[in-house]
């Protein structure tokens, strides 16, 4: 079973009217990833539609460039039930320059 304990929180990446997006250390994997913690009131076919592309879509052309899922799990917080994604980090982008860069970020 996933739960936020496999995860430790290490910055706030950004936040929107349905989610707020973590970046968390995965424990288990051993490297950084997206943790996308959407509203108890959030109704969006987001988490189904990620889960259907990682069982069918693996080996379809193109699919190297969709973000594809590694967890999902529900979390129940003080506000309800919360849909969570667990996703590959793709871009960091530095407060202090427009500059992005791809992220593939083992931990040491």
């Amino acid at each position: 079973m996933v739960t936020l304990s496999n995860y430790q929180v290490v910055h706030k990446l950004g936040y929107g009217q349905y989610s707020t997006v973590w970046l968390v250390e995965d424990m288990k994997r051993g490297r950084y990833a997206s943790l996308k913690i959407l509203t108890a009131t959030a109704s969006t076919p987001e988490v189904d539609v990620m889960c259907h592309i990682q069982r069918n879509g693996s080996a379809s052309s193109g699919s190297e460039f969709i973000l594809q899922l590694i967890d999902e799990f529900e979390h129940t917080g003080l506000n309800g039930v919360h849909r969570c994604i667990i996703s590959d980090v793709l871009v960091l982008r530095y407060p202090q320059t427009s500059k992005s860069c791809i992220l593939s970020i083992p931990l040491v």
